[in-house]
């Protein structure tokens, strides 16, 4: 009995409120396998390999109204709130995908109803005008940011974003354009472009602000250089707008034809006919 050693193994885990029933040891070992398999089948947080997984992107869909509202809010208007800051917890991709789909549908939408109503030329609905913008937009707020992660890693830039930081801080500035586009039904030529800079202004003022906490470590050849691409991009995107969607249209209309200006022409023809045929004789 001396020689015997007592094993507490599994002790500190045991609920003497709750004693287990059946055989204790076919349970343990029940309990070790799940764990084992549990540990398998899950990647490490950190690993690379969860961006195959669906379960991974779920996370940047879990953002409540809210939070939206809140982003799109920062979105538009860049003080006192600061768009990085409040999304750099908790990137999400919801508010980005809907709010450039929105863009998208605003824009085609006005551009339409303003071509219908301007009475300059016939009016006609272009589909593959819809997927140009919808690629456009797209593209734009997907790309950028790709650049811009991969410009931070390669200069090695102290707290970079993250890409989805990067997305989702793209995406929510935006959020502007969506009125912008609406206040141009307004057939004032002035007007849309004074809409157009405020609304560039202050897009624009978001990504610098939320641009630069990452960027003024750098040289200042080199944060300048970055802060005046991304404004000019970002101006050019919106430009791009007025012009594919809400160009001027001059046209010149064709004067009606009157009885006085035919019979008018007529003599004059007439004149000219006599005239021709008494120099022949």
């Amino acid at each position: 009995m001396a020689d015997e050693k007592i094993d507490f193994e599994g002790l500190e885990d045991f609920d003497y409120n709750n004693p287990p029933t059946g055989d204790i040891e076919a349970q343990k070992e029940e309990k070790t396998s799940m764990s084992e398999s549990k540990g398998e089948n899950e990647q490490p947080k950190g690993s690379w390999f969860g961006i195959f997984h669906l379960e991974y992107y779920q996370s940047f869909f879990d953002v409540t109204t809210n939070e939206v509202l809140h982003r799109i809010a920062a979105g538009i208007v860049p003080y006192p709130f600061n768009l990085a800051s409040i999304v750099s917890s908790n990137p999400d991709l919801y508010g980005p995908f809907w709010i450039c789909m929105t863009l998208v549908l605003t824009t085609a939408l006005s551009g339409n109803i303003s071509k219908f109503f301007s009475g300059s030329v016939k009016w006609d609905f272009h589909f593959h005008e819809v997927i140009v913008l919808l690629t456009c937009i797209y593209v734009y707020t997907i790309c950028l940011p790709l650049g811009l992660w991969g410009l931070m890693v390669w200069r090695k830039v102290d707290g970079r974003y993250s890409l989805f930081q990067l997305l989702t801080v793209y995406g929510y500035s935006m959020s502007a354009f969506i009125p912008l586009t609406l206040l141009w039904l307004i057939n004032i030529e002035a007007l849309r472009w004074l809409l157009l800079i405020v609304a560039i202004a202050l897009s624009g003022s978001v990504l610098t602000m939320s641009l630069w906490q990452t960027f003024r470590n750098e040289t200042k050849n080199v944060s300048l250089i970055v802060m005046l691409f991304v404004v000019l991009l970002h101006a050019g995107i919106a430009i791009g707008f007025k012009f594919f969607y809400f160009r001027q249209i001059s046209y010149s209309p064709v004067q009606p034809t009157t009885a006085g200006t035919v019979s008018t022409t007529l003599a004059i023809h007439s004149i000219t006919n006599a005239t021709n045929a008494n120099a022949l004789h």
